[in-house]
């Protein structure tokens, strides 16, 4: 497997912070309206957001639910970056 750098996270605007703002426990089907923004804006202005993206689009792949904020953006942004059927 692949080691990941992950160098950049030191700069990241949500290192030491709760994970639960980026990965909250929601059940499946429920609505997930505004359950991102606190997540979202912490991401706003990080000056690591295409790493992070990029972490996020390359582990993930279509054979596996994705989960949280990264890189500024949610599950569903990423299926759409990565051309997962919604």
């Amino acid at each position: 497997m692949k080691q990941l750098d992950m160098g950049w996270y030191e700069k990241a605007n949500c290192k030491g912070m709760d994970t639960k703002i980026f990965f909250p426990d929601i059940p499946v089907g429920c609505n997930h309206k505004n359950v991102f923004d606190e997540a979202l804006k912490v991401c706003g202005l990080c000056p690591v957001r295409k790493p992070c993206l990029a972490l996020a689009m390359e582990a993930e792949t279509n054979d596996i639910r994705r989960y949280g904020v990264f890189g500024g953006k949610t599950p569903r942004q990423r299926d759409v970056i990565g051309g997962k059927k919604k």
